[in-house]
């Protein structure tokens, strides 16, 4: 069954969550751009069919996860039906587009900086629930 990204962007905007990762091995920063999807194990696993992603089943915790290019891949797809999380969606597209690997290299103060900015304006609006500027 081939679901339509309309049908999934609403999907993900009910339960899906955009993020970035933030790992330190060795005394270098990496990070990694995460979509994840919260659903039962049948919706999921047509999602998977259709878009990709690593599924983990758990009671009561069924998540499908895409990681790096495979996520900006997946947020592509969905975007223009996006509405909740669309704010996190353009930073998360915009922060694959800007990073490049860095071959095994610690990253510049300027990109580490970049980095983070990205990570944190995810969070915080991620903590609006969806909304890029907080309500007054």
């Amino acid at each position: 069954m081939r679901l339509k990204p309309e049908y999934v962007a609403g999907l993900f905007d009910g339960e899906g969550c955009v993020l970035i990762c933030q790992e330190n091995r060795r005394g270098k920063s990496t990070f990694r751009l995460r979509a994840v999807l919260a659903n039962n194990h049948l919706i999921l696993s047509l999602i998977q069919e259709c878009y990709g992603g690593y599924l983990q089943y758990k009671p009561h915790n069924n998540h499908l996860t895409w990681d790096s290019k495979q996520a900006a891949d997946f947020l592509l797809k969905i975007h223009p039906w996006t509405i909740i999380k669309r704010p996190q969606i353009e930073l998360a597209l915009a922060f694959s587009n800007r990073i490049q690997r860095s071959n095994n290299r610690s990253l510049t103060d300027d990109e580490l900086e970049e980095r983070l900015w990205f990570k944190q304006e995810i969070s915080r609006i991620n903590q609006l629930g969806g909304r890029s500027d907080p309500i007054v």
